[in-house]
């Protein structure tokens, strides 16, 4: 059974964090390129962000006893293989798990004008993973 209360938190904390980078997507991009603390709060509000959907992700896979996805990208994955969302989100949503990795662990490598540029995408993706997992469960 999956724990609600949980589900609830990490998407209140989603929707907080999806705030944040709705106003950091708004800044003009010469402000935001000039601007190291602006990147720094992007780069973090968005790997919360992400982390939020992996951790409802992962939390659906052991609860409902589903086979362990390999990495992060696979949590996204093995949730379409379930019908939980649909699969151009999966895809979608393991790419972000990539522009998570690369925040955190390869961070000098990170292009966070690129990364301002493509804020709605990830922004309308990690939306559409609240409203799909939230219809996954009250169809149940």
């Amino acid at each position: 059974m999956v724990d609600l209360d949980l589900v609830r938190r990490k998407f209140e904390e989603l929707t907080v964090r999806l705030d944040q980078l709705r106003e950091m997507a708004a800044i003009p991009a010469e402000r935001f390129a000039a601007d190291h603390t602006m990147q720094s709060a992007t780069r973090y509000d968005l790997i919360v962000a992400i982390e939020c959907c992996i951790d409802v992700g992962q939390h659906i896979h052991a609860d409902e006893g589903w086979k362990r996805p390999a990495g992060y990208a696979g949590v996204f994955r093995g949730l379409s293989g379930h019908g939980v969302i649909p699969p151009e989100l999966a895809e979608q949503l393991a790419q972000s798990a990539e522009t998570r990795n690369r925040a955190v662990h390869l961070y000098d490598t990170v292009d966070d004008v690129a990364l301002h540029q493509n804020l709605p995408e990830l922004i309308q993706a990690l939306l559409a993973f609240k409203e799909a997992v939230a219809r996954w469960i009250d169809e149940r």
